[in-house]
């Protein structure tokens, strides 16, 4: 109930976030996949239309690859998530975005690179940071496992 009501007051990405904590919507799975997707439909046009006026906005481009991540299209996310890093190439977001998308369809070289490539920014130490480190050493072990 309160993701639709942020949906229904133009807070689609707190919305969103409410959805996601749902462990257990019981005979209202339906709606809340419905509702889920059809927020994310929402913000795709959104943002699709800022496109247009915006070009050279790398935060548009990257919150196109989170939601097209999160409607299940992870070359469409590439995409976007590159075009980002194409205009800003130190947006850390999208580089990890773009990193893990890559490890999830099997392209470890380009995640590998991408996890390393967050890790060697002066941004200085954050959860991406760490969850990079992780990353790259679950995929260490998985490798050395071969």
């Amino acid at each position: 109930g309160l993701g639709k009501s942020l949906c229904d007051q133009g807070k689609y990405w707190e919305g969103l976030r409410e959805y996601d904590i749902v462990s257990y919507p019981g005979n209202l799975k339906t709606l809340l996949d419905d509702n889920i997707h059809s927020t994310l439909i929402f913000l795709v046009s959104h943002y699709d239309r800022l496109i247009r006026v915006q070009p050279d906005n790398a935060r548009v481009y990257h919150s196109l690859g989170v939601l097209y991540s999160k409607l299940s299209d992870p070359q469409k996310a590439v995409t976007y998530y590159e075009k980002a890093i194409s205009i800003d190439p130190d947006l850390k977001e999208s580089i990890f975005n773009l990193a893990s998308t890559y490890e999830m369809l099997g392209e470890s070289d380009q995640a590998i690179t991408l996890y390393q490539r967050v890790l060697s920014l002066k941004s200085g130490p954050d959860e991406l940071d760490r969850l990079s480190a992780s990353h790259l050493a679950d995929m260490a072990r998985r490798i050395e496992k071969r």
